[in-house]
């Protein structure tokens, strides 16, 4: 790792400050921008009521201590900790120049502030560390924002937020399809790309920028010629980009406008029809209604990702009946059967078109599927309608249809989750159950994420049952259940099962070594595998060293909910939100 980049500097600070020996807890937050040296802690102070009822004094010994006596101490305390902070900061890397500190007290009514101050490296290190007696002396070379009377601390104005781009550069959450910014060859390497826009999962983002311009430049419908103006305004902003799916949204808006389809007195009209108003789209739309019509809340169009995936649980739930099943696939064949027979997403020589849920997904096909060969993303609603194409089918037993279009999806997204439990589901019911553990287990070689793991490894113990390796089906469920306590209920109820079948063999909760070796004589890989642990932490270390939040985020995210470690839970609190548009 760059021993100075994001991700070090942040895991060394953590670091340290879990490692100091304090007299109370510290509860802190931080952000940082190694890049233009910054880092800002905020911190709440430990309250006056928390220092003992007795105090040594020079002097008189062991003595009952006052208010004000606890009050100056606790003052002292919080310049003592603002000091050692910035120390910790400072000690972690030579990039860092500045160290904002905030000393804060927050109750169910008030937030106080007591103590805001920069420390510049340079006077930072004139400083004695071992011999601060004089603690408004030692501050005052940073002209701190506090109030000092009687040596106890008063409330002050916070001089800094923590959230201004000087800790948090606002370009870090840029959309990742539409950077062009080249990666530095380490992180190049890492992340199995040598451009941010290698990452990208969102097809739609071209659309979507325009769209905003359009929406800001929108004229009212009540006012004079607003169609007109409307119209030329929608041409001006997309009928000459390179994209030709924003001249394609450029086009139906237009001829929505014109024909009174959108007002434009519903701007967010406007903006669905220019983003989405394909006929693809509308299909998806009207064949979840089909699927869904008897589900409590319907189907929603509003999710930032396709939720087409949860379709076959919910149309099993709701038992659709096969001629509504019939007219949801009979929509989706009109709209594919045209995309496919022209081949407009069909793989070549030298491009791949692929769909994916996260940008984990992404970076992780970039390091260990992708071929050298163009990555180009499929349109969501192209995913989504293959999907409930499969589902429909199942729902009229036709399963081979479903298994073909189960392939599909496979080959659009061999990461996804989803798309590999629908494989091993569709493989299930065209009763080729070699082919569908196969299948399931090359997905676990792959699989990266609890709840990935949890699922997989829940379906694998039923597999594992079926064959009569009661032992590596005790197994799978252990792990199960480890990767998904919130499913611990049924795995219960189904590992009982399976120890009345044979209760001499299975009287006891497995090691974790047993496990190990049960699973590697069933040829079931112990996941995540250390290849797909290792990328996963150099894509971690170099989403967040390139700066691209929103992939640093989603694989701390996943990175979190493997671990408690109080070092990985402060690097991922320390990661901002994307700042308000």
């Amino acid at each position: 790792e760059d021993p100075d980049g994001e991700w070090a500097v942040r895991r060394k600070i953590a670091q340290a400050i879990d490692e100091l020996q304090l007299p109370y807890r510290l509860e802190w937050s931080m952000r940082a921008n190694v890049r233009d040296g910054n880092v800002s802690f905020k911190v709440a102070l430990t309250p006056e009521s928390v220092f003992p009822a007795s105090m040594y004094v020079e002097g008189l010994g062991v003595v009952q201590s006052s208010r004000e006596m606890r009050r100056k101490a606790a003052s002292a305390y919080a310049q003592r900790i603002a000091l050692l902070m910035a120390a910790t900061a400072f000690r972690a890397s030579w990039r860092i120049k500045h160290v904002w500190f905030a000393g804060t007290i927050d109750t169910a009514t008030r937030h106080w502030c007591y103590l805001s101050v920069d420390f510049d490296r340079w006077r930072f290190s004139k400083l004695d560390l071992a011999h601060v007696d004089d603690l408004p002396r030692a501050m005052r070379p940073f002209v701190p924002t506090m109030r000092i009377e009687n040596d106890i601390l008063r409330p002050v104005k916070q001089t800094f937020d923590p959230e201004e781009p000087r800790f948090c550069p606002p370009e870090r959450f840029a959309a990742v399809s539409l950077t062009s910014r080249r990666l530095k060859p380490p992180l190049a390497q890492a992340l199995g790309t040598p451009s941010v826009n290698g990452l990208a999962i969102e097809e739609a983002d071209k659309r979507r920028m325009v769209a905003s311009d359009i929406l800001l430049n929108l004229v009212p419908s009540h006012e004079e010629k607003s169609t007109e103006r409307n119209v030329r305004m929608v041409m001006e902003l997309a009928a000459n980009d390179p994209d030709p799916t924003v001249r394609s949204a450029a086009e139906r808006t237009v001829r929505a406008l014109i024909d009174g389809t959108v007002d434009s007195s519903e701007p967010l009209d406007v903006g669905d029809q220019f983003v989405s108003g394909d006929a693809l789209t509308q299909a998806v739309r009207d064949a979840k209604r089909l699927l869904a019509h008897k589900m409590v809340g319907g189907a929603s169009n509003a999710a930032p990702r396709p939720d087409a995936r949860d379709e076959e649980g919910r149309a099993k739930k709701a038992n659709v009946p096969s001629q509504d099943a019939i007219a949801a696939a009979r929509i989706l064949t009109k709209v594919l059967a045209p995309i496919d027979e022209n081949g407009l997403y069909a793989d070549s020589p030298t491009i791949e078109h692929r769909y994916f849920g996260n940008y984990v997904d992404r970076a992780l096909y970039n390091r260990m599927l992708a071929r050298e060969r163009s990555v180009f993303l499929v349109p969501d609603a192209y995913f989504e309608a293959h999907f409930i194409l499969s589902v429909a089918y199942l729902a009229q037993h036709d399963y081979d249809a479903a298994l073909s279009e189960a392939w599909r999806l496979f080959e659009l997204a061999p990461l996804d989750r989803n798309a590999n439990m629908h494989l091993v589901r569709c493989l299930e019911e065209c009763e080729k159950m070699d082919e569908a553990r196969k299948a399931l287990t090359d997905y676990l070689k792959l699989a990266h994420d609890p709840d990935s793991l949890g699922v997989a490894y829940y379906r694998m113990a039923f597999f594992q049952w079926q064959a009569n390796n009661l032992l590596a089906a005790q197994a799978c469920y252990q792990l199960a259940m480890t990767f998904s306590p919130s499913a611990a209920g049924i795995i219960s109820v189904e590992l009982a099962a399976l120890a009345l079948q044979n209760p001499q063999t299975l009287t006891r909760e497995l090691s974790q070594e047993q496990v190990v070796e049960v699973l590697e004589d069933a040829g079931v890989p112990l996941a995540p595998t250390q290849e797909v642990s290792q990328t996963f932490m150099e894509c971690t270390r170099a989403s967040l060293d390139a700066e691209v939040f929103p992939v640093a985020k989603n694989f701390a995210a996943v990175l979190g909910s493997f671990t408690s470690d109080d070092v990985v839970r402060a690097i991922i609190d320390s990661l901002e939100d994307a700042p308000d548009r």
